[in-house]
């Protein structure tokens, strides 16, 4: 039931997409879009994440291709690498995403609309958690998918200030790895999320 839900979301945001296709100005395109750029992903504030992934990375890295006004494709990539000497823990955070996307230009502003598949892997070991002699690792993988809106106003020729909001269908998986014994914690559900951009293009 979920997963239909998602779908029904997700054929809504392609519509979308559609419907800026077809208002498309070309004039304006030709003027702001560029085919690549490059930029940085905030999402410190999230509308709601029912999972506590306070190691997951934060800030990613986006590398945007446009070969046209109407089409975007941007892949992004972040890492957290955090040693807490207190807790005796280290954790190390890894995010791949990719987003597709249909847009269209307005003046100086550009919206889009599309999908984004995103993918955490989270490990984290602690040598104060010993058993039989073998520091305990903690495992999260987490695959999101889901309709993404966003807009962004380029403040210059080559520089944009933008922000986004999605739905996400997300599956998560927590292994627990003890000596003879693994324990796992799966869960499937629904988040908002949302995000702010710096994008520069050349």
């Amino acid at each position: 039931m979920k997963l239909s839900k998602f779908f029904i979301i997700a054929s809504v945001a392609l519509c979308i997409s559609s419907t800026f296709l077809s208002g498309q100005s070309q004039d304006t395109c030709k003027t702001l879009i560029k085919p690549f750029g490059f930029g940085l992903h905030i999402e410190q504030f999230k509308l709601n994440d029912i999972t506590d992934l306070n190691d997951a990375p934060a800030n990613k890295l986006i590398f945007t291709y446009s070969p046209n006004c109407h089409f975007r494709i941007e892949p992004e990539l972040g890492f957290r690498f955090n040693n807490d000497k207190t807790s005796n823990t280290k954790t190390n955070g890894v995010f791949y995403s990719l987003g597709i996307f249909g847009m269209v230009q307005h003046n100086k502003l550009n919206l889009y609309s599309g999908l984004r598949l995103e993918y955490d892997n989270i490990q984290s070991k602690s040598n104060n958690d010993i058993i039989n002699g073998v520091a305990l690792n903690n495992t999260t993988n987490r695959f999101m998918i889901g309709p993404v809106l966003g807009g962004e106003y380029f403040l210059g020729n080559n520089f944009t200030l933008g922000a986004e909001v999605a739905i996400k269908y997300v599956t998560l998986k927590k292994t627990y790895s003890v000596p003879n014994q693994d324990e796992n914690d799966n869960s499937n559900y629904f988040m908002t999320d949302s995000g702010l951009f710096l994008r520069f293009y050349f």
